[in-house]
């Protein structure tokens, strides 16, 4: 279920968001005192994500809780038992201690502003681009992921572009950001590696023949929280998708309690896998906030970091001529990956040749975010060579199973990505249809 718009442009903090309402708020405050400055908001309204106790959807009996505090809701969850709401700045504090004492509420997090996408561009000359794990050979002998539904969330694809073709999508940023828009030139490349058009532009997606979804959760100045990623993979479940790509998420600072708004996120996402048999593929994302010097042990990013996301690392070759150390399986861990024992398999995240939004010009990117969406693509062609796209968990498993093991489990964790070895057999998959 969409968000209902409220009508009034709010200014952020930290953000610049528009946020609409159905009628003005009888408080109105002056500042945010007692509350981080990174919090989605503004003088008026504060963010927050509401969890309840229990299973199945959010019902009446939850909204007259939150009816209670002045709570203006925007989003229904269906997937699991919550809602996101924005409660009067001017009693926020006891409005909030209300919610949390509740004997029906299991958390209330704050939207706290610090997603970001795992990307680099660099300035390599296209020959030395990287090729990818066997891809070519897998469209050379005619594999496809006809009718398997991708969800590429992030900053939005750029579905205008002739080299994509987006079967529909969502915006769940809190502003006019568009789904069919990319602002930040981010994911309409890693849209390009699942799913580009074969039509001589110079890329071409891996997974031919599948449906392509946008969900932008970046909003039009470049940020999110996990609110917004929740809200995603709520919508994830109740459109039946099959696999959802995150090549974005938010640095981890060795700090748990970094991430404790993001409880409302993690339930999402656990049902989007264990529930419904969704496959969410993450980048482990790259440097540490800041973007310079080396990641540190234990620094796959959230959500990558999650049990129910599969966490991809990236390699290199090490060399200056991708294409040949490529081929010859040269590859070494990259040293802007993130790394830890999260990593479940590893994919080129260097010298990786993307589509970018505005036309069909063509660069290299680094990053994370690159590898992820090989992983999807080869997920989304094993679905649909086994009829297997209701099971997330299988499909996570088998790729996993014909990685080529480095031994390096910290970076590349059970192997880097073998797409061709991952089709090309005989295996028997028990998926359930």
């Amino acid at each position: 279920m969409r968000k209902t718009l409220l009508p009034v442009f709010v200014v952020s903090i930290g953000v610049a968001i528009a946020c609409q309402r159905d009628a003005p708020l009888e408080h109105e405050a002056e500042s945010l005192s007692g509350v981080a400055a990174d919090v989605q908001g503004s003088a008026t309204l504060v963010k927050v994500g509401v969890l309840f106790k229990g299973t199945g959807a959010f019902t009446t009996e939850h909204e007259s809780v939150l009816d209670a505090v002045d709570g203006h809701i925007t989003y229904r969850f269906k997937s699991v038992p919550a809602a996101t709401v924005y409660l009067p700045a001017s009693t926020f504090t006891s409005k909030l201690a209300t919610l949390r004492s509740n004997s029906l509420v299991r958390h209330v997090g704050l939207a706290r502003v610090y997603g970001r996408p795992f990307a680099d561009s660099v300035s390599w000359e296209f020959r030395n681009a990287t090729p990818g794990h066997g891809f070519e050979a897998v469209i050379d002998s005619g594999h496809t992921a006809n009718g398997i539904k991708i969800l590429v969330a992030g900053s939005g694809i750029d579905c205008d572009n002739a080299d994509l073709n987006c079967a529909g999508g969502e915006t769940f940023a809190d502003d006019t950001a568009a789904w069919d828009e990319d602002s930040m030139n981010h994911e309409t490349g890693v849209a390009s590696i699942i799913a580009a058009l074969i039509n001589n532009s110079g890329r071409y997606g891996w997974a031919r023949q599948s449906s392509l979804y946008s969900g932008r959760v970046f909003n039009e100045s470049d940020s999110t929280s996990c609110q917004e990623t929740a809200e995603m993979l709520d919508w994830a479940i109740d459109q039946d998708m099959d696999v959802v790509n995150l090549s974005y998420g938010y640095p981890f600072l060795g700090d748990s309690i970094y991430y404790e708004e993001c409880t409302l996120e993690s339930v999402t996402a656990n049902q989007a896998f264990n529930g419904s048999g969704i496959l969410l593929v993450a980048a482990a994302g790259n440097t540490p906030v800041g973007g310079s010097g080396a990641p540190y042990p234990d620094s796959v990013a959230w959500p990558a970091r999650l049990s129910s996301v599969m966490a991809v690392g990236g390699w290199t070759c090490g060399s200056s001529d991708g294409y040949t150390c490529g081929r010859a399986r040269e590859w070494e861990a990259w040293s802007g990956a993130a790394y830890g024992s999260q990593i479940e398999i590893a994919a080129a995240a260097e010298n990786v040749l993307v589509l970018n939004a505005g036309g069909l010009t063509l660069s290299i990117r680094d990053g994370t975010s690159y590898a992820a969406p090989m992983v999807t693509a080869a997920a989304a062609l094993a679905m649909y060579r086994w009829e297997c796209d209701d099971n997330g968990d299988i499909i996570r498993d088998h790729l996993k199973e014909y990685a080529v093991d480095e031994g390096d489990e910290l970076h590349l964790g059970e192997g880097v990505l073998d797409a061709l070895a991952a089709l090309n057999n005989d295996t028997t998959l028990e998926c359930q249809i």
